[in-house]
């Protein structure tokens, strides 16, 4: 007994000590990155650089799993005729079940190499097919979207002059008719005149010229970028072709390192954080493809200028939640404004009327319960996340944010489970105070009568307040009437008769 009783306090000894040795790892680590800030900052980066073709990778190999998960299971599949596909459906639920109770190891090992070698065809196959398609989707849009874009771009150059005329009509218009407006204009205009040069000559001009010194380095950049995607499509394809293989080498070393336990609660919360991230960019992917297209048709429609730049703006914005038809519709509202203010109002109004389509029927359809956060965490998740990495926080920071909010609660709802509190949150609905004793939530009074009675004291309250309002009024003019008629009667040297009001009588008489 002794002993066992020696052999746990022994354990709880090494669990605290090396508790207190992490807590202290943490504290010298935070002290460090506090007094050696820009040398961390400089090794992450150049570290960040170094990983950038694994981080691509990674990416692609993410992007590219749905889909040959798709071709794998549903396209293939199809061309299965019925007989056979379910005789293969029984085959698979048997082997299953023989993998699972009755085969050895190295059954198990013979088994996957077989069928590794049976399904190599499909997956090659299937990856193809996959890389296939991006490439179509790729060089669709260098092939129709970019000369259409090019052929903007140089018409709203040549037409420059042409816009700056008419905005400096209309504005000489709107002067005519409200020439008070164009006065304050002018005069603020004059006000920041020597500000809006100086910004000109010191700021903008000095930043255009280190782009243009810097553009062979911008171009290396560019194509280094554009190395790193090659060696990372080539990393993504070997990360798909082997994902089985993976899978099992990390679950391994999950349940190595933490026990069947907390390894199923950690491979648990891996897959809760892969369908967050998985759904909602997939999601958002095929809802802004949606909302681009629409907006192409809508363009054509309504005769808007350079409806393709117009819609790619509108498409590639809106993958930013919340924020994202807002960055788009403005750089759009500049340039139709400068060719019709009109056109820029009805764009505007299509903008809002296409954004509450999107957010009210589109994509509840697609993306569904998503995230599972309402619209207050959503921008607050991409205020958060956006500060921290700019646009690519701004579109992994709502499922980011999803995956902690889960945990949160799931931590919250474990807190309450061992204290013996409820966990929903309905029960804290109009709750007073929960009882000691029972632990059973105490409500209010009727929520009901709660509220009738406040409204009741809120009527009294304000028909008092205009009651004692009136009365000030007719208080304020009786005595300005009062003053009045005294000044007349000083006036005109007359003294007191039946016209005279009885206030004036009653203060005449206290006086005397």
């Amino acid at each position: 007994m002794k002993l066992e009783v020696d052999k746990k306090y022994r354990h709880l000894g090494i669990f605290y000590g090396l508790i207190a040795l992490a807590v202290s790892c943490l504290a010298i680590a935070f002290c460090y990155l506090i007094n050696h800030n820009y040398e961390v900052s400089e090794a992450f980066s150049k570290a960040l650089k170094i990983l950038a073709p694994i981080i691509d990778g990674l990416v692609i190999a993410f992007l590219l799993v749905p889909v040959v998960n798709f071709i794998e299971r549903r396209l293939f599949p199809a061309f299965i005729r019925g007989k056979k596909r379910k005789k293969l459906i029984q085959r698979q639920h048997d082997e299953v079940e023989w993998l699972q109770n009755k085969a050895t190891a190295e059954q198990k090992e013979e088994f996957f190499k077989k069928e590794k070698r049976k399904f190599g065809l499909i997956r090659a196959a299937s990856i193809a097919i996959s890389l296939i398609f991006l490439a179509f989707l790729i060089y669709a849009f260098l092939y129709t979207v970019i000369p259409q874009i090019q052929d903007s771009i140089e018409n709203i150059v040549k037409r420059s002059g042409d816009y700056y005329a008419n905005v400096e009509g209309y504005l000489y218009k709107m002067g005519e008719k409200h020439p008070e407006l164009a006065a304050n204009i002018e005069k603020n205009w004059n006000y920041y005149y020597d500000d809006i040069m100086a910004w000109r000559d010191n700021t903008l001009l000095p930043t255009i010229k280190d782009w243009l010194v810097n553009a062979s380095g911008y171009l290396m950049k560019f194509f280094s970028a554009i190395w790193n995607v090659i060696i990372g499509l080539i990393i993504s394809v070997y990360i798909v072709a082997g994902k089985e293989k993976f899978s099992a080498q990390f679950k391994k070393i999950i349940y190595g390192l933490f026990g069947a336990k907390h390894g199923n609660t950690f491979v648990k919360n891996l897959r809760f954080t892969n369908d967050k991230f998985s759904g909602f960019i997939v999601g958002k992917l095929v809802d802004s493809l949606i909302i681009g297209f629409i907006t192409l048709i809508c363009c054509y429609i309504f005769k808007f200028d350079y409806p393709v730049l117009i819609a790619l703006i509108i498409g590639v914005t809106n993958i930013i939640p919340f924020f994202g038809p807002i960055f788009g519709a403005v750089p759009c509202l500049i340039l139709l404004f400068m060719i019709s203010p009109i056109k820029a109002l009805y764009f505007l109004i299509f903008v809002l009327a296409l954004q509450q389509f999107d957010g009210n029927i589109l994509g509840p359809k697609i993306l569904g319960e998503s995230t599972g956060v309402s619209g207050i965490w959503v921008i607050v998740a991409i205020t958060i996340f956006g500060g921290i990495w700019n646009v690519p926080g701004m579109i992994i920071g709502v499922p980011l944010f999803a995956v902690l909010y889960a945990g949160f609660k799931t931590l919250i709802e474990s807190m309450l489970k061992k204290k013996e509190l409820p966990k929903d949150t309905s029960e804290y609905w109009n709750l007073d105070y929960i009882d000691p004793e029972n632990k059973k939530p105490v409500l209010h009074d009727d929520l009901y009568h709660i509220q009738k009675a406040t409204l009741k004291s809120k009527q009294i309250d304000v028909k008092g307040f205009f009651r004692k309002m009136k009365l000030k009024k007719a208080d304020k003019r009786k005595a300005k009437e009062e003053e009045e008629f005294i000044k007349q009667m000083i006036e005109n040297n007359t003294e007191m008769d039946s016209n005279t009001p009885d206030s004036v009588v009653k203060d005449y008489s206290e006086n005397e």
